[in-house]
């Protein structure tokens, strides 16, 4: 079975800010011989490295979405067509690779699973999901954060119970 991970949580620097966030569990899945695809729903929708924060504005990954919130940086460009591209992307190559578990990164406009940013810039978090863990929800998957790790069992080359 293959487990999906962002890739901040690898150690590969595709933040925003042009860093990683290394999780050690995540990372020691990785090393233990667990077959893990990396990814960054924000690269693989055209973003560069380094980027321009941004933050959904007007709702949650749901909203943006209905075409009700936007994914906008912090000086008001409008990235929400990026980030759904990303989400599409990924979503299409997780199909075909037959994914069963994924690992996100919390708080991310893309990512987070049940907390992301406020859209204020000012570091306030409010529930919700973003962008890409919206819609793998909405397809079926089953999602966890970064913190969430630690209660999945894990044998060589298999995620038990997914």
């Amino acid at each position: 079975m293959l487990l999906a991970v962002s890739a901040c949580l690898l150690g590969i620097p595709c933040r925003y800010d042009g860093r990683a966030k290394v999780n050690d569990e995540v990372l020691n899945l990785f090393l233990s011989g667990v077959e893990v695809l990396p990814f960054c729903p924000e690269c693989w929708g055209g973003l560069g490295v380094p980027r321009e924060p941004a933050e959904i504005v007007g709702g949650t990954g749901k909203e943006v979405w209905e075409g009700k919130a936007k994914v906008l940086t912090k000086s008001g460009k409008d990235l929400t067509s990026q980030f759904k591209l990303g989400a599409k992307r990924v979503l299409e190559v997780c199909e075909k690779l037959s994914v069963s578990l994924f690992v996100l990164k919390e708080k991310s406009p893309s990512c987070g699973i049940s907390l992301i940013y406020d859209g204020s810039f000012t570091g306030r978090v409010k529930h919700g999901m973003g962008v890409l863990a919206y819609i793998l929800k909405e397809k079926g998957y089953k999602l966890k954060n970064e913190l969430e790790i630690n209660n999945i069992c894990f044998k060589k080359g298999d995620i038990n119970g997914y």
